[in-house]
């Protein structure tokens, strides 16, 4: 759409550049992106917008600015459709009562890893899904609603669609381990060594420490002599590690 094809209301003024005003080209808010300035009436500056649900709106910039206007009108009122769907049947809709269910439902299961720490939902989203679902915007496949900072609060700015992968890592009982002083979490550590995590947790349960649960290679774990890994990783090897595979190596021979 060119300047030419904007129809103006009665009463409106062509924009003309040289005046002072705030230039939001290319910004969001709510479900809205600016896309050029369009006219003004009633002295306000009414700007062309490109909606996610794909409409050309012209909305006043101010309103959309401040969040009073978050789209063309597609989250006109809850219980309406949403892109020609109703609300209720949105993936994002499901995600939403689930937040607030483990947040404030003492029934739910989940609710001892959410409500029961003092996690909530903020006031804006728990009001309505509208306001969740503008801020939010559409769940990309394969990804769910994660919180940046898991012991912060549902809201924005605190708040993402992630894959499971980047929520593992982000979830609190997820503990960093420094090796060689570099520190990484276990799900991270178990990758870089190609590790499995039940091989890990059955070292923890042995009495070993975390660096050496992670860091000793399998074969040396189950009583292979030091100089079978080879001297480079020999050395990279901390004494404790070493005295833990020779007191292995011990029981093995001593139970043959």
């Amino acid at each position: 759409m060119n300047e030419s094809e904007i129809n103006l209301p009665e009463g409106a003024l062509p924009f003309k550049h040289g005046f002072g005003y705030a230039d939001i080209t290319g910004i969001r808010f709510g479900m809205l992106t600016a896309i050029r300035p369009a006219y003004r009436l009633k002295g306000k500056l009414m700007w062309e917008f490109s909606c996610d649900c794909g409409t050309i709106k012209i909305a006043n910039g101010t309103y959309v600015r401040t969040g009073q206007t978050k789209s063309c009108g597609c989250l006109a009122a809850p219980g309406k459709a949403v892109f020609g769907v109703p609300v209720k049947t949105l993936r994002e809709h499901r995600i939403w009562h689930g937040m607030i269910s483990r947040c404030e439902n003492p029934n739910l299961k989940e609710y001892k890893y959410y409500g029961a720490k003092g996690i909530s939902v903020c006031e804006s989203w728990r009001k309505t899904f509208l306001n969740f679902f503008s801020d939010m915007g559409k769940c990309p496949n394969g990804l769910t609603l994660d919180r940046i900072d898991s012991k912060g609060n549902y809201e924005p700015g605190n708040c993402r669609w992630a894959s499971h992968g980047t929520q593992a890592r982000n979830t609190s009982g997820n503990i960093m381990v420094s090796i060689n002083g570099e520190s990484k979490c276990v799900c991270e550590w178990l990758e870089h060594f190609g590790l499995k995590k039940a091989t890990y947790l059955g070292r923890l349960k042995s009495g070993w420490t975390r660096e050496m649960a992670l860091k000793t290679p399998v074969r040396a774990s189950v009583g292979w002599a030091v100089e079978d890994l080879g001297e480079g990783m020999a050395k990279a090897l901390s004494e404790e590690m070493v005295a833990a595979m020779a007191k292995a190596k011990a029981r093995l021979a001593g139970s043959a």
